[in-house]
């Protein structure tokens, strides 16, 4: 048995987000333009439209920002374009060491580049092995090492105390050492202090994270005067637009600086928060000091979680490739409220409605038998089962003999609605002289696992609701079976005015139970319908996969039990 959910490997399950703090997949700010950009943009001169561009004055202005000597910045079209002029500058066969999970944009240099890879995996809770980047270091003398700090894609921060021994080593292994501080306006602390006596060491800084231009693309080095001459030489001529500039420049302006000061302060507040909420929700998240949080969900978690949050509108980015797998990350937001009541919805559900019939209960000897039986009595034909299925798949038959009574119908026999019910109920009941089909049933559930999830129903950690397509009559034995708890509630057909697809049943569990973070299982198109409609959680079960999953379930399981990977 296997647990599927169609999602592409390592991408976001959600492209587009026009409203601000709901496209969390990248690492970008994740709310609306900052008040000083609004006014910059404004105030764009004609020059930087029709002049070509000179990247010195912003070089030159970073430079007195960090107190740096002059030709120590080399500015480019994103970071992207300074790191690629860094590694095609590399000779023929230079060890390029880089501790995994790293950005994928290293990987993917590496791989079109003459260099050496010596990517390094991860210790089993994706954190770096320093011992084998040491090991790795001394190996390999005369190349580049790329430190993360803190790291993308995990937010991994390595201590302040080991970033500077291993900068002390690769400067005894003449190894230049690529040290990408993109987050660091998010973190602790950094390493600026320690430019000026490694000529060795080389800075990636950004604009496109805290200051909230990833649309501009506009990121920069900060190194030796010597290195960057040499890497200026690759650059193309006016390789940054003078809008770009312009509104770089605004942002190293005392009112810009201020306001991402205070946002950064604000996504360090709102990380701790969510990862304080998720400890307490028992779910394990890497430690962060990006502006962004990586839980450790598992394969199937991971990528049902990715895509309920979808469904609400957030975009969040799932991993299911080596060397991450099973985890989610998203961005900080500034809305922590909205974004909080979508999180737990995917992951601390309060109220789980359960269709019965082929969900926790095996009816394919009673209701199956019922209908075969039933069919047989009025036109002499036997139904196979796949032709059941396919009924049951197309949805719209709340109860058993409906669908008998359509497979009646399509043989040419013309029949009485109520007395066919009564020939069907006299086959699933049984009477004096023979056993009811209903003695067959069984469940599909694990004991073990029902009764965990009785208890906590029982505990008040959520609340357990049946919304079938049975009648009460039909449902008295499956109530038995299950030894359901008669405080939990139960939605028949005879409960309700309109039955599945209509979602009356469910949003009437909602109301009694007073949960909001539903999730609805069941085998049948009309369950995912209810579940739609009730702004529930649509998750499907048992044989019919394909028209479920067409329908729009979020997760597919084969059977009942698997659920719990999800929990």
């Amino acid at each position: 048995m296997s647990l599927k959910v169609a999602l592409a490997p390592s991408s976001p399950v959600f492209q587009a987000a026009d409203r601000p703090g709901c496209k969390l997949d990248q690492n970008e700010r994740s709310e609306a333009l900052p008040h000083w950009l609004e006014k910059a943009i404004n105030q764009i001169p004609a020059q930087a439209v029709w002049r070509y561009p000179d990247r010195r004055e912003l070089e030159a202005a970073l430079a007195e920002k960090f107190g740096l000597e002059d030709g120590m910045v080399l500015v480019g079209n994103g970071g992207d374009e300074v790191i690629q002029y860094l590694i095609a500058d590399l000779p023929a066969g230079t060890p390029l060491i880089a501790p995994l999970p790293t950005f994928g944009f290293y990987r993917e240099q590496a791989a079109i580049w003459p260099v050496k890879p010596v990517f390094l995996p991860a210790k089993d809770d994706l954190t770096f092995d320093l011992e084998a980047c040491r090991s790795a270091i001394r190996e390999n003398p005369n190349g580049v090492f790329i430190l993360i700090r803190p790291n993308n894609p995990t937010g991994e921060m390595v201590s302040r105390e080991e970033a500077l021994e291993l900068l002390a080593l690769c400067r005894e292994h003449n190894t230049l050492v690529l040290l990408d501080e993109a987050y660091a306006e998010f973190a602790d602390d950094d390493l600026l202090d320690q430019l000026q006596a490694n000529p060795h060491l080389v800075i990636l800084r950004t604009f496109s994270k805290a200051y909230g231009l990833a649309g501009l693309r506009l990121g920069y080095f900060l190194a030796s005067a010597e290195l960057l001459n040499r890497l200026r030489k690759r650059v193309m001529p006016y390789n940054v637009s003078g809008v770009t500039l312009h509104l770089g420049l605004a942002a190293l302006q005392p009112n810009a600086e201020g306001e991402v000061r205070t946002y950064c302060e604000r996504v360090i507040e709102n990380r701790r928060y969510f990862e304080k909420l998720l400890a307490e929700w028992g779910i394990r998240s890497l430690p962060s000091q990006a502006n962004f949080i990586t839980m450790q969900l598992g394969d199937a978690r991971a990528a049902f979680v990715g895509k309920v949050m979808a469904a609400q509108g957030f975009a969040v980015r799932t991993f299911n490739r080596a060397p991450i797998t099973g985890c989610v990350r998203f961005s900080i937001p500034a809305d922590t409220c909205a974004f909080k009541d979508a999180l737990m919805l995917a992951l601390k559900p309060d109220l789980l409605c359960l269709d019965v019939d082929g969900t926790l209960i095996d009816v394919v000897e009673s209701f199956d038998t019922a209908v075969t039986t039933t069919v047989e009595h009025y036109t002499g034909q036997t139904p196979d089962r796949d032709e059941i299925l396919a009924l049951r798949a197309a949805g719209g038959y709340n109860d058993d003999f409906q669908l008998a009574a359509e497979l009646v119908r399509r043989r040419g026999v013309a029949v009485d609605l109520e007395a066919l019910k009564d020939v069907f109920r006299g086959i699933y009941f049984g009477d004096e002289t023979r056993a009811g089909a209903n003695q067959s049933e069984s469940l599909l559930i694990n004991d073990d696992l029902w009764a965990r999830w009785k208890q906590r129903a029982l505990d008040g950690s959520w609340s357990l609701a049946l919304v079938t397509g049975r009648d009460r009559k039909e449902m008295a034995h499956g109530l038995t079976l299950l030894d359901y708890p008669e405080d939990q509630p139960v939605y028949t057909i005879d409960d309700v005015a309109v039955g599945k697809p209509d979602p009356e049943g469910i949003r009437a569990a909602a109301e009694r139970t007073g949960r909001r973070r539903i999730w609805m299982v069941g085998d049948n198109l009309d369950d995912i319908r209810a579940a739609h409609a009730a702004g529930a959680v649509a998750i499907g079960v048992g044989e019919n996969r394909e028209a479920l999953e067409a329908a729009g379930c979020a997760v597919f399981l084969d059977d009942i039990n698997q659920l719990e990977t999800l929990l």
